[in-house]
Parts: structure tokens; sequence; C-alpha cells
């Protein structure tokens, strides 16, 4: 590998030591010019109309050497060809003076810009390792085969590559800058940018990579490819178009490798800019390499489209804390009160497969006045976001972010994806949120087979000193006063584990939006995971799920809660079969003032609970209900159905049960207050099965008891009754004599009293009040027993007396 390199330096040292340029006589004068400052007269090529065609054997220029190229100001086209067979290699300035010219240099042997190289033209530069240039009435300006060139007044069309293997083309620390709303091209084999700029102020940048025969065509100075593709890598690099108005950025490639590479085209000032379109097989951008078309101005951002048959990838950052990605943004994040910000544009990807990692992120940010451009995302195979960057501050993720403070604060863009499988992990997040008045962006996910969701970053240190992890998330939220954008989703299957959320959310007193999640297969909760609406003063957004099976198991969770004055989301879950366990929860709820939203379940089939919870609960507010349809049945195992208020005011919500059978097992279904009225329990079923004691109850401490009423469709009885012989057994001697273990008289007297638990129901076994009577105490005596007794009922305690001494004959 030394040796390598030391024959490669020696190689360029020799090139820049022996720099000359040669005429090779094709067009007239043949032999070298004198240098180091060369001067490229119309006198030593031939002008045919406004062109005017320049040919050499050899074209090289050292650090402290120049070319200039001069004639007649009605020149439209300088074209220039290097025929010998040889690199070029260009260390030097290229300078013209026509003042309306655009420049072409070709040479099919290869081209090498070095770290002194620099342009000083008043047009266009475009530079190529093409066999020809092809025009427009069909002549070529060829470079192989100098003897097959027509010249031609025509207009340029295509640059022509007639080799399976064309050269090479290398940009060494380069700075290459043509004039404002000018174009710079550069369009070769398996070219490279170490440590370079290219610069185009509010005008064009192509760049193209050709790897087989074909042309280029430049046609309204966009390009145009019918070749094979071949690689373009940057390093340390930086190519923009970014001016008063961002210009636009062509790139064409088999691979395209961004490391510590930005492409930027970003709108400085009033002039809307025209973006960045980029058509490869594959994109790949490490340690900060983005693209990014933003407006800092009152002019419109331009749009980023990016067209990849393959996949696109993304990851880490560089030292400056740059994210690789890709963004479009609107305003500075340090001025977030502006006015009058243009609006960002949008983001538009096609690939076959995307990965953003290490926190990488493809993002869409308004920080003023201006709107949030919308992120258009078709990804026909795999998406997977995975962790965070390496302080845990920034996570892997697709962002749409609004955080103006003014009154007339733009809106967060909308987030639109579409792929195969979507595979969020570590920390990684789909986020659209609004940091202060403007609307959050909307979240449309259309999945063709699995959501994963799962994990979370890296442990962390916030400003107040606590630990924290980012949970790997799909959300909308709201932190200000601008409303939560809705989520919709749509897949095949989805799982939430190890932390994973789905969540929409509010932070102050801006409403959240709505869950819409629609699941062909099985929808998996577990291990933490959850999906939530939350609320802190705003309106919570409801909840609705659909799937074919829900699953929570391992302390999963679906919850609407509120902490503020705002009625809390409702929950409305469409399931064939819903299977809850290992302490799971489904939850409407509040802490505040707010109603606590309703749980609505419709089952296909059956609610199977062990070891969880549904319930409906607030502090200080009425209870939300619940109401569960199947035309199935529902079996709940050390499991609570329950509609409680905690606090002093509020009542407690209503249950309503309508499946075919319940089963319980150690279980309860309850509907509490503590000063309000207590919930109604209403339950319409074929069959209510107790396996082992369980619990059914509707009270309030203080306030008016709820109802139970268990309805059973009629039925006829008669085919079902089992008749039971008429002689019963005499079972008097197997009664115990209550008073004839006592030792005394004064023990011969005795009180039982049974005090019921506060809110409890009385059992069938209790003694029983009777009905007749409405006054608060009641008493009924027995007098034909072998000892006295007389029972009675004071304010819902029963209290049993037992005399052990036999009344007198004449009592």
């Amino acid at each position: 590998m030394k040796l390598i390199l030391y024959f490669t330096s020696l190689f360029l040292c020799i090139s820049w030591a022996y720099a000359e340029i040669t005429l090779d006589g094709t067009l007239g004068t043949s032999g070298a010019l004198p240098g180091p400052h060369y001067a490229i007269g119309a006198e030593l090529g031939q002008q045919l109309g406004d062109n005017l065609f320049h040919s050499f054997s050899q074209f090289n220029l050292n650090s402290d050497e120049s070319a200039t190229f001069s004639g007649p100001e009605n020149i439209s086209n300088i074209f220039s060809r290097v025929t010998g067979g040889y690199p070029s290699n260009i260390n030097g300035l290229i300078r013209s003076t026509l003042p309306h010219a655009d420049f072409y240099l070709i040479n099919p042997a290869g081209l090498v810009f070095g770290p002194q190289a620099s342009l000083d033209v008043q047009g266009s530069f475009h530079i190529s390792t093409a066999n020809a240039l092809l025009f427009q009435d069909g002549n070529e300006f060829n470079a192989s085969q100098p003897n097959n060139s027509s010249l031609t007044i025509a207009p340029i069309t295509a640059f022509g590559f007639f080799t399976d293997s064309p050269a090479d083309l290398s940009i060494d620390s380069s700075h290459l800058t043509v004039p404002v709303g000018k174009t710079l091209s550069l369009i070769g084999n398996n070219f490279s940018f170490s440590h370079a700029q290219l610069t185009s102020p509010s005008g064009y940048l192509n760049l193209a990579s050709i790897a087989g025969k074909g042309k280029v065509g430049l046609q309204d100075h966009e390009l145009t490819l019918s070749a094979p593709r071949g690689k373009i890598t940057a390093l340390d690099s930086q190519i923009s178009t970014s001016g008063e108005g961002g210009g636009a950025i062509y790139i064409r490639a088999g691979q395209l490798l961004l490391d510590n590479t930005q492409v930027t085209a970003n709108t400085l000032g009033a002039t809307a800019a025209q973006g960045i379109d980029v058509q490869v097989d594959e994109l790949a951008g490490s340690r900060g390499g983005y693209l990014s078309s933003s407006t800092l101005g009152t002019g419109t951002g331009g749009k980023v489209q990016i067209n990849a048959t393959g996949s696109v990838t993304f990851s880490g950052e560089n030292s400056e804390g740059k994210l690789s990605g890709i963004q479009a943004q609107s305003g500075s994040p340090t001025d977030k009160d502006a006015k009058n910000a243009g609006n960002a544009g949008n983001i538009v990807l096609e690939a076959k497969q995307l990965n953003l990692a290490a926190g990488a992120q493809i993002s869409s940010t308004t920080f003023g006045t201006g709107q949030g451009g919308n992120l258009f995302l078709t990804i026909n195979g795999d998406t997977q976001l995975t962790g965070d960057n390496q302080s845990g501050l920034f996570t892997s993720g697709i962002i749409a972010d609004a955080e103006g403070k003014t009154d007339s604060a733009g809106n967060a863009g909308r987030i639109l994806l579409t792929t195969r499988r979507l595979h969020i992990q570590d920390g990684a997040r789909i986020l659209a949120v609004t940091l202060g008045k403007g609307q959050g962006g909307q979240i449309d996910i259309k999945v063709a087979q699995e959501i994963i969701i799962a994990g979370r970053g890296k442990p962390r240190t916030t400003s107040s000193g606590r630990i924290s992890q980012q949970r790997s998330s799909i959300s909308t939220t709201s932190f200000d006063q601008g409303q939560g954008g809705n989520l919709d989703l749509t897949a095949g299957e989805l799982q939430l584990k190890a932390g994973g959320i789905i969540d929409a959310s509010t932070q102050n007193v801006g409403q959240a939006g709505t869950i819409h999640i629609e699941i062909a297969g099985d929808l998996n909760i577990s291990g933490g995971g959850g999906i939530s609406t939350i609320s802190t003063n705003g309106k919570a957004g409801d909840l609705i799920l659909r799937s074919q099976q829900l699953i929570l198991q391992e302390s999963g969770q679906i919850i609407a809660m509120t902490f503020g004055k705002e009625k809390g989301g409702d929950i409305q879950i469409q399931a064939n079969q819903v299977n809850l366990k290992g302490a799971s929860t489904i939850s409407a709820a509040s802490s505040d003032q707010g109603d606590a939203g309703q749980v609505e379940l419709n089952i296909g089939e059956s609610l199977r609970m062990q070891n969880s919870v549904i319930e409906t609960k607030t502090q200080q507010a009425d209870g939300g209900s619940i109401i569960i349809t199947s035309p199935g049945y529902l079996y709940l195992v050390g499991s609570q159905i329950t509609t409680s208020v905690q606090g002093e005011k509020g009542d407690g919500g209503n249950i309503t049960l309508k499946p075919e059978f319940i089963l319980l097992n150690n279980a309860l279904i309850q509907a509490n207050a503590f000063e309000g009225n207590g919930g109604n329990i209403d339950i319409t079923v074929t069959g209510l099965y107790k396996l082992s004691p369980s619990v059914i109850e509707a009270s309030s401490q203080y306030g008016i008891n709820g109802e139970i009423t268990v309805n059973s469709p009629d039925a006829q009885l008669n085919e079902s009754l089992i008749i039971l012989q008429s002689e019963f057994l005499d079972a008097s001697h197997l009664l115990q004599n209550i008073c004839s273990n006592l030792r005394s008289a004064e023990e011969k007297s005795n009180t039982f009293v049974v005090v019921p638990l506060v809110g409890s129901s009385l059992s069938p076994a209790d003694w029983q009040p009777s009905t007749s009577l409405s006054i608060a105490q009641q008493t009924s005596t027995n007098t034909s027993a072998p000892f006295p007794s007389r029972l009675t009922v004071k304010n819902s305690k029963k209290l049993l007396h037992v005399n052990c001494t036999k009344p007198s004959a004449t009592s």
C-alpha cells in the first residue's frame, strides 16, 4: 500500500511539474503555448456563429499558472476538448473574459482538479470525461476521434459517452465557483470530492456519474441520463446553490455517498428556492452528511426530491453536531418571533429501503410564520429507524416540527409514510410536534405488513438532573397553544414492546390529536408498551383501534388521560378477540376536574382477562362509562372492570355488558363513587357464572348507590327444570344447642352483630331486613324457638339477640 501511495504521489508531482497546454492542430495552429499564464484567444480555435471551438492535445495547470480564454463579446459558448489520451491535471486558474460565454471542457482520459484549482468565468462552467459534445443538429465535437467532428452553430444538447468504462473525475480540495445564477456541471465516471467546495449561488449545479455507453442531456438546466450510472463519493465537502433565491441541484448516480458532506439549496432572501433533485440507485449519508433546501428569508424553500431504486441510509453526526439526513426548514432557531418568513419546501422520498440510525433525521421545521413543509415518503421495502446520537439528545427519526411563538406562527408539516415494514427501535421516533402557537402536523402511516416499535434510547441526564431514556414512538404532541395533529395508522400487524409507544398528547392548553389505528391482523402490546392520548390542560384526543386480535400482556397499556379541566379522550376498540394478562390496563382517567372519557369495546368473539384491568376513574369529576358488547363471552380471572370516582365529587360511570356469557373467577365488576352517586351496572347476558368468589357492585359511600340490573332473554324454562323429591330429610338432630356450652347465667344472654363492609352489597346468606318496612330500625322476634331470639336491623346493621333462659309456661 505504501508503494502504491508513493507512485501515486510521484505521478501527481510529475504531472504538476510538467504542466503545459498544447494545441493539437486539428483546428489550426499546433504546439505548446507559452506559460505560465496561458493566453488562449479566439484565433487559436475556430468560431461558428456564437460558438467558439478549441482543441488541445494536453491541458494541465500548476498552482502558479493560469489559462485565460478571450474573444469577441458575441461568443455564447466556448467548447474545449483534450485529445492527447492523457488526463488533465488542473491545479491553477481557468479564466474567461468573455462576458456572456459558457465554458465546456471535456477530456475522455480523465480530469483531476487540485487544491489550488479555481475559476474566474463570466458564465456557466461544465467539465466532463465524455468522448464528445452532442449538438441539436446531430453534429458532434469528438475528443476521442477528432476527425469525426463537425463544427456547428447549433446549441449543445448532451454529453456523449462511447466507451464501456469512461474515465474518472476527481476534485481534491478544490474551490470551484461560478457567478450568481449560472450553472456548474461535473459529469464523469466514478468521480470523487474530497475537502471540496462546489458553489453556484442561486444557480444550478449538476453532478452525474456515468459507468458506460450513453449520454447525459442538458435541457433547461436539468440532467437526463440514458446510460448506466456510476458512483459519486463526497468526503468533507460542501455542494451549494444557496443564495438570495436558492438554486437547483441535480444529482444522477448509481451510488451517492455523502461523508460529512452538505448538499444545500437554501433561500436567504425573497426569491423562492428551486430545490434538490436526486436520482440514484443508492444514497448513503454519514458523519453529518445531509441534503437541505430551506428558507432563511421570505422566499419559499425548495423541494427535496429523492428517487432511489435501492436503499437510502443516513447515520451519525459530525464533530460539530450536525446530524445526517434530509431537512427542509423555514426560519432560524435563533429567531422564533420572526415575521414574514417563507414557507418551507416539501421533502419527497421514494426508495426501496430507508434506514435512519445514530440520530439521523428526515425533518421539516418552521421557526416563524412560515408553514412547515410536508414529508412524503414512499418506501417499497422496509423502513428502519434505530437509536440516537452519541449524547442521546437527538434520536433517529422522521420529524415535522412547528416552533414559532407569534400569533401567526406557521403550522407544522404533514408526515405521510407508505412502506412494506416499519421498525422503530432503541429510542427512534416518528414525531409531529408544535412547540408554539402553530398547529401540529398530521401523521399518516400505511404499512403493508408489520410495524414493530420497541426499546429505549441511551440514558441521559436532563436539565433537572433526572436520568431519562427516549422511548421508541410514533407521536403527535402539542407543548403550547397549538393543536396537536391527528395520527392515522394502518398495518397488517402492530407490535409495541419494551416500552414502545404510540401517543397523541398535549402538554399545555393545546388540544391533543386523535389516534386512529386499523390493523388487519394482530395488535400486540407488551413489556410496558402502550397507546395513549394524554392531556395536561387542553382537551385530550380520542383513541380508535380496530384489529383482528388485540393482545395486552406484561403491563401493556391503552390509556386516555386528562390532568386538567378538559374532558379526557374516549377509547373505542373493535376486535374479534381481546386478551389482557399480566397487569395490563385499558383506562380512561382524569386526575383533575376534567371528566374521564368513555371506554367502548365491540368484540366479535371473546374478551379474556387475567390479572388485568379495564377501567375509567376520576379524582374530582364524573367517571366515564364502560360499554362492552360481544356475541361471545367475557372471562375474567383475577381481573376488574370498574368505573370509580376516588375524590369527593363526581358520579361513578356506568357499566354496560352485553355478551352471551360472563365467567367470573375472583373478579370484580364495580361502579363506585365517594360523595357522588354510584354508577349503574347493566348486564344483558344468557349466562352469568361465578367460578370462585367474585363481586358485582354499584355503590357510593355517601351518595346514592347505583343500580345493578341483570337481564336475561325470555326462555322456556320447563324443559330445563329438575323435579326434586317431595320427602325432605329431618335435620333437627344435626342442629347444635347454642346455649348448652355456656357456663354461667351472665353468658346466657348474647348479642351477635353483623356489620357489612362499607359499599358492599348484601349477601343472600345474610340476615335480611323486612322489605315491607322503611323505617331506620326494624325488629322481629321468634318466640316459638327453643330459646327466644330477636333480630334487629338498625342503620343497615344486623343484630341477633339470643336469650338462653327458657320462658315459663305463662310467658
